[in-house]
């Protein structure tokens, strides 16, 4: 019993002598001195924000970005405008529409440009179809031989016809090779290099020089086909009718070849009509507009007919 005693006074001893001596440690912890910043941050009260009224900050935004609204009204009327267009393929041809001389493709311009370069070194076989046929007219003339049963009248006749042949053969040869020395691609794209401006009128302007570049030689080897055609046709008619059986023969061919000219076109006559041919693609599938009436607007407005060919 006494030792139990003693245990509990021990216990109770130890317990004592710990709590004395955490207490001296907090005593003696040094204590570190307060700044002055945080002794400012300590007496001063924390102040609370002062609230804008709301009306005024509406007021405040609205002043000060009324250029940013115009912006976005614009770009979202832009949006709905190409959103529109986008879903309505007759509003993007309508769209697409402008000076056809500008929309063909190539334009008269850049052809002019590629047949004067082409024309450098083929000049003088461009014409070729009058060339060759009034070059059998030319052989013809100077082969084929007269009957021998031919009066006298008959035969200066038929020796006058093929001296005809022959100058008629070598003009037409000489003809068509002075046609194709002019080089009118050349002088139409001198023409249009007087009008550098890069303005829309400048641009038309070039466009239609151009084209009455390519319209002009196509327009003038129309009649001169044609006379070339019917010149040797006649002349190796008449030779034939004074010639021998081998003589009507050569005759013969070289009347078949005054057909050359309208068997196979002119090079500048293709040339233009080709032009109009990609100008008139231009509005291929725009057959017609008409105005129509709107019962819901009580407007009238465009209608458009399309048509596309295989």
């Amino acid at each position: 019993m006494a030792r139990s005693r003693l245990a509990v006074f021990a216990v109770l001893a130890s317990l004592l002598f710990c709590s004395i001596e955490l207490r001296a440690q907090d005593t003696t912890t040094p204590v570190t001195p307060a700044t002055k910043e945080d002794a400012t941050t300590k007496s001063e009260p924390v102040r609370k924000k002062r609230r804008r009224p709301v009306a005024d900050k509406a007021t405040e935004t609205k002043e000060a970005t009324p250029s940013s609204t115009v912006d976005n009204n614009s770009a979202i009327n832009k949006a709905t405008e190409e959103r529109e267009k986008s879903g309505n393929p007759i509003a993007e041809i309508m769209e697409k529409l402008d000076y056809p001389e500008l929309q063909v493709v190539p334009r008269a311009s850049e052809r002019l440009k590629i047949e004067a370069e082409e024309e450098r070194s083929s000049w003088y076989w461009t014409h070729w179809q009058i060339e060759v046929s009034g070059l059998s007219t030319l052989w013809a003339a100077s082969t084929l031989t007269t009957r021998p049963d031919l009066n006298t009248n008959e035969q200066s006749d038929a020796e006058s016809i093929l001296q005809a042949g022959q100058v008629l053969g070598a003009g037409w040869l000489i003809a068509g090779a002075a046609l194709g020395f002019q080089r009118p691609y050349r002088s139409g794209v001198n023409a249009i290099a007087k009008y550098p401006g890069r303005d829309t009128r400048s641009a038309i302007m070039r466009e239609r020089l151009a084209e009455e570049a390519l319209e002009k030689p196509a327009r003038l080897m129309g009649p001169i086909k044609t006379a070339a055609i019917i010149s040797n046709l006649a002349i190796n008619i008449g030779m034939g009718i004074y010639a021998t059986d081998e003589g009507r023969i050569t005759a013969g061919i070289a009347a078949l070849l005054a057909f050359l000219p309208a068997m196979y076109p002119d090079h500048n006559i293709r040339i233009y009509e080709k032009h109009l041919e990609y100008k008139t693609k231009i509005y291929g599938p725009l057959s017609s507009i008409v105005p129509r009436y709107d019962y819901n607007s009580k407007t009238y407005s465009p209608l458009a007919s399309l048509t596309w060919r295989f």
